[in-house]
């Protein structure tokens, strides 16, 4: 299985794109998360069930994106393990709120150790930022 840095050199850089499944069209933040877990050995689907529904993530964000990321990490939180607030590691999948507003949609990332993270940004790509950017709301290790 990878590790962290493999996969991290896979990831920076990507283009950013809602949505996307295909790493030449590009990842957002949940899609990463999804590339980054599968290459841990996931195996995690696109068009999967989540709490007895079907859950399309194109389709659910088109719909709403606000409620869409709140599923995302929803289902990020059903198929790992909570982390107890300041025990993140290098690795561990974030969720993250922006420190300008409150208000913004969720963003998920990798801690990428060292006080940075690994997210993707609207217009910005995949790309390594601290995390003094951010507010880490809740952490998740895969198994």
């Amino acid at each position: 299985m990878p590790g962290l840095a493999e996969i991290s050199r896979k990831l920076v850089g990507v283009k950013f794109k809602h949505c996307s499944t295909e790493k030449n069209d590009g990842y957002d933040c949940f899609t990463s998360i999804v590339h980054y877990l599968n290459e841990r050995g996931a195996g995690i689907s696109f068009d999967t069930i989540f709490e007895g529904v079907s859950f399309n993530y194109t389709e659910e964000y088109a719909a709403d994106p606000h409620r869409t990321m709140e599923l995302a990490h929803e289902y990020i939180a059903s198929i790992t393990e909570e982390v107890k607030k300041g025990f993140e590691r290098p690795g561990d999948i974030l969720i993250l709120r922006t420190r300008k507003r409150e208000s913004d949609p969720i963003h998920l990332g990798i801690d990428g150790g060292n006080g940075l993270v690994i997210v993707a940004v609207k217009d910005r790509d995949i790309r390594v930022l601290s995390k003094k950017f951010f507010i880490v709301k809740k952490a998740y290790r895969w198994a």
